[in-house]
């Protein structure tokens, strides 16, 4: 059963070895970014980790380069649409693709581009939106939003 407590242990421990060994990868794009968009996204690649690590790194360079975080966020975005549904529980993916989705949104937000903010608030608010337990993440995202539409 996907539910016990060994299970959610075993997705947690799976996540955090991709997440590491998604960091040494996820540092090298931000200096090759735009040659990775040439090539398919490489199957080891396309992890749940990976994608949480190149959220966190969107999210770690908004302020001091919003472009380079725009394009992260973008790559997490494709990379976690590359995903198979089953391969993870369902909520460990709707978690996320909500955090690409919102990171992108931020990213938008802070270049002025509020249409673009408010599309991809909207897709990480469907994310989140089938999950109590993401509750409080859809929340974020409202704030979010709500501060893209008081912006623009």
């Amino acid at each position: 059963m996907s539910g016990t407590p060994d299970a959610l242990r075993s997705v947690a421990e799976r996540l955090e070895r991709e997440r590491a060994n998604a960091r040494p990868l996820v540092a090298s794009l931000r200096i090759q970014l735009k040659d990775a968009w040439d090539e398919p996204i490489p199957p080891a690649w396309r992890t749940l980790g990976f994608v949480q690590e190149l959220a966190l790194e969107a999210a770690t360079t908004l302020e001091q380069d919003p472009e380079l975080s725009c394009s992260l966020a973008q790559f997490a975005v494709a990379t976690a649409s590359g995903i198979s549904p089953t391969a993870y529980p369902p909520l460990a993916i709707a978690f996320a693709e909500g955090q690409a989705w919102k990171e992108l949104g931020t990213a938008h937000r802070y270049l002025s581009q509020y249409d673009a903010a408010l599309r991809a608030y909207d897709a990480a608010r469907r994310s989140y939106a089938s999950y109590g337990a993401l509750a409080h993440e859809l929340a974020i995202v409202d704030l979010a939003r709500a501060v893209a539409l008081s912006e623009a």
